[in-house]
């Protein structure tokens, strides 16, 4: 490999660098999937279901901006120079608004309560009445509970001091959303009163915004970390710009060849960047940091680095397969593009990076590097026990608290508790209306109608009892609302819109078992009549319940895979055993930080214990490589200690760049990677060579 990149250097640089240019003109095409399809399961009974729904009842997406109707009755300040003409008052500013969403991209329509109730309200009432005079507000509450089409009932509050705008969207536009929203909210801030939004477009557009800082800052900062531990351990200006180029190179590479292959930036693509920049930086500083007699030649690098580098890649690639077994799509696709990105980046940073570095240098001159203090003093045998020690009981503890891992898969909570969106959805539920829909679709036998006399009754009971759930907030359903979008023209088929608090943590569960019960209790064998439970919330739980299962099955399946493959390198069942206990264990600890710092399993931190085993595991191969080679655990230590140290900083602080996300799962799974290559450093210094002392191993040459 070294005579390779030596003779032809020139041509690898030249080929590589029009490869990636030309995969870069894809990246124009990037755009971020926040679409809901992307996070459910498209397949079972469930979808089929949610299918049959949408096909008789029409799918729509809602976007809903609540208000104080005190609000809209504030006089609007005089202008300068007016004169005796008085500005217009923020109802004005109000209907004036809503009379212009329909020109707005995506809108289908907008259900707006104050312009419903001052189209029927007498002429004597108003606004201002109806908030004072308890027999106008009656009036008032009366009127909308009539007016209001559709599921909108839940638009006005019981004392009307709270209501609710309702735009609807069109599915079909859904990468018109983030700017519809903007357009919206900008809009509505020209009304002059205080708001707050929910719903799905508003919490994907929030998404998109909040990912869209995030690359920027998580990518900055990465950039800094590298230069910094780079330019710290190797001195040379010319290899660090050959190494940022090569890991460059494989990011653009991988997000360009994502986009042939039709995959999109999802918020799991945060975690892409600080991996691709471990794989990267991890290579580049073992293959550089290998000397002999002080003197750094890349045979001699090749010869000690390529194969146990090349099995840290696989067992890397490996780890983050396991997103391919998710059941949701956008997760799936992570599990082509990791593997893809981490394959590209070693490859890049193993051929373009000398190549490059050959080149631009003139030749292969290196400073000695500067392994730093730490590096140099080894830990003394009583010290490295009771670290042993230390790691041992923390494991176990870990074990006994590894039971008690709480799951959370809402969304809701990948937002922090002070953010914007989730002080809007507590002040929506707290006044209006709760923001998880559940729907419920009846169907009757063919031949007959959902709406005959037996058939209501018993419907009609089931309404009655489950008013009574709790953190169920209001209602809609066919027997009162004959709208298509309530009952089908056949009446073969109504449906029911639930309302319960989305930050009520209900579980829904109990919540789908208290409506069965119910539905059982009303309705007997032979009445003709069938109950389907379903919806978005229905369909991501039960996506979130598959995954869940799944990765449990997969883990076991990546820890077996990743076991035959330092087998088949190292050839000993013992030092196999100290490479998975020395990797074991810090997932094991891992696991014991989630329940002491009760982080709950979501959809983004669940892959961290795949994830975090193809990565913590590099390290351990270059030690006990090296020590099968040496047959001498001090020796393999200090043959690679220096970079451990300095690539177990690097890929701590990779992994902590994502703590300034805005999104709590990657601040999670930052910090869990943070916790889990700490300890992995701790056991590969630490506890291998007490399990492993110097001398007890003969030496065996490696092939």
């Amino acid at each position: 490999m070294a005579v390779f990149v030596e003779r032809y250097h020139r041509a690898i640089v030249i080929i590589m660098l029009v490869m990636t240019g030309l995969l870069a003109l894809q990246l124009p095409g990037l755009r971020l999937d926040s679409s809901f399809e992307g996070w459910v399961h498209g397949g079972g009974g469930l979808h089929r279901d949610y299918s049959r729904f949408t096909a008789r009842f029409g799918p729509d997406d809602r976007l809903l901006i609540v208000f104080r109707t005190h609000d809209l009755m504030a006089s609007g300040p005089v202008p300068a120079g007016a004169g005796e003409l008085v500005s217009e008052s923020p109802l004005d500013r109000y209907l004036d608004l809503v009379a212009g969403l329909g020109d707005m991209p995506a809108v289908t329509g907008v259900i707006d309560p104050v312009g419903i109730y001052l189209d029927h309200a007498d002429p004597e009432d108003g606004l201002a009445l109806a908030l004072k005079d308890q027999a106008a507000t009656a009036r008032m509450r009366d009127r909308l509970s009539r007016s209001l089409p559709g599921d909108w009932g839940p638009l006005a509050a019981g004392d009307l001091q709270t209501l609710g705008l309702l735009i609807l969207l069109d599915p079909a536009r859904r990468q018109d959303y983030p700017e519809a929203v903007r357009r919206i909210r900008e809009a509505f801030g020209g009304v002059g009163i205080p708001f707050h939004l929910a719903g799905v477009p508003y919490f994907s557009a929030t998404l998109a915004q909040a990912l869209d800082r995030d690359l920027t800052l998580v990518l900055s900062l990465l950039t800094a970390i590298a230069l910094g531990v780079l330019f710290f351990f190797l001195r040379s200006p010319w290899l660090v710009s050959g190494i940022l180029a090569g890991i460059g190179a494989g990011l653009i590479a991988t997000l360009g060849l994502g986009l042939l292959l039709g995959i999109q930036l999802t918020l799991l693509t945060l975690i892409l960047f600080p991996l691709l920049f471990c794989v990267g930086l991890t290579t580049a500083i073992h293959f550089f940091s290998r000397r002999q007699n002080g003197r750094w030649t890349p045979d001699h690098a090749y010869a000690r680095v390529l194969r146990p580098a090349t099995m840290a890649m696989a067992t890397t690639a490996i780890g983050t397969g396991a997103f391919l077994f998710a059941p949701q799509p956008a997760i799936r696709d992570m599990g082509i593009l990791l593997p893809l990105g981490i394959v590209l980046t070693y490859v890049s940073v193993m051929l373009f990076t000398p190549a490059l570095f050959r080149w631009i240098s003139g030749g292969w001159r290196l400073p000695p590097a500067r392994h730093g203090q730490a590096a140099d003093s080894p830990l003394g045998p009583r010290l490295r026990r009771g670290v042993s020690l230390l790691l041992a009981a923390a494991a176990l503890g870990s074990a006994f608290l590894a039971g008690n891992i709480r799951i959370n898969p809402d969304a809701i909570f990948f937002f922090q508790p002070d953010s914007e969106l989730v002080r809007s959805y507590r002040q929506i539920e707290d006044r209006l209306v709760g923001l998880m829909t559940v729907e419920l679709m009846i169907t009757a036998a063919p031949g007959t109608s959902v709406l005959d006399a037996e058939r209501r009754g018993r419907i009609e009971s089931f309404l009655a009892a489950i008013d009574g759930m709790p953190s169920l907030t209001s209602r809609a359903s066919g027997l009162d609302l004959r709208s298509p979008a309530y009952l089908a023209e056949d009446r073969r088929a109504l449906r029911i819109s639930l309302h319960y608090r989305n930050l009520a943590s209900q579980d829904f569960s109990r919540v789908e078992r208290d409506l069965r019960r119910n539905w059982a209790s009303v309705n007997g064998e032979g009445s003709g009549l069938g109950l389907i439970i379903t919806g978005q919330l229905p369909l991501i739980l039960m996506a979130q319940d598959r995954l869940l299962r799944s990765q449990a099955r997969v883990f076991l399946l990546i820890f077996l895979l990743v076991s035959l493959l330092l087998f088949a390198m190292l050839r000993s069942g013992r030092i196999l055993g100290l490479a998975l206990l020395a990797n074991f264990i810090p997932l094991l600890i891992t696991a014991g930080a989630m329940v002491v710092l009760d982080i709950a399993v979501n959809s983004i931190n669940l892959f961290v214990a795949s994830v975090l085993l193809g990565v913590i595991v590099d390290d351990t191969i270059h030690l006990l490589y090296a020590y099968r080679a040496s047959g001498d655990m001090a020796l393999a230590l200090a043959e690679v200690k220096p970079a451990l140290w300095i690539t177990s900083v690097t890929v701590a602080l990779a992994f902590a760049a994502l703590w300034i996300s805005q999104i709590v799962p990657v601040v999670q799974f930052g910090l869990l990677s943070f916790i889990a290559v700490a300890s992995a450093y701790l056991c590969d210094t630490c506890l291998l060579p007490v399990l492993a002392p110097a001398g007890r191993m003969r030496h065996v040459p490696a092939r």
